[in-house]
């Protein structure tokens, strides 16, 4: 469970003697939230040494059932895949007190940032560049979730000094 009525995607990976990986996303577990309601994990594969796809469900606020695929890239920093060809940079990273956002399409229409474990903090409506205050926030690993209007994922891991 995410938060109060918002379910998402855990995945755990495990080593050959049954214990947790931890050098999966530095925790064993990675969690993904794509709706601000319930999203159900039904199938995973893997697509290769760094690519994992994985199928379900999500139930956004009106309760409609939408079908879900994912493709999560597991070679350096575990997150959602999407269209890699938008432009999107964020700095600095690491940072300690704002980001900035260069969105250089226009077509990234929501963007959140979550927590470690997929719980969303807080929701932005960007322009091209925007500069987000996150002095706020302890020292610890985010991520800036871009959706676009495609429904394409794409997670930018952001490091808090």
């Amino acid at each position: 469970m995410i938060s109060t009525n918002n379910y998402g995607f855990s995945i755990t990976r495990f080593n050959s003697d049954g214990t947790i990986d931890l050098g999966f996303n530095g925790t064993g577990t990675f969690e993904a939230d794509l709706t601000e309601r319930s999203d159900f994990l039904y199938c995973m594969r893997l697509a290769g040494p760094e690519h994992l796809l994985v199928g379900g469900s999500m139930r956004p606020i009106d309760f409609n059932s939408i079908f879900a695929l994912a493709q999560i890239d597991m070679s350096e920093s575990l997150g959602l895949t999407g269209n890699k060809s938008e432009a999107l940079s964020v700095y600095p990273n690491p940072f300690s007190d704002n980001v900035t956002v260069s969105i250089e399409n226009e077509s990234v229409t929501a963007v959140r940032l979550t927590d470690a474990m997929g719980r969303t903090i807080e929701n932005y409506s960007l322009s091209k560049n925007t500069v987000l205050p996150l002095e706020h926030l302890e020292a610890g690993v985010y991520h800036l979730v871009f959706t676009n209007n495609r429904q394409e994922v794409i997670s930018k891991k952001l490091i808090k000094q």
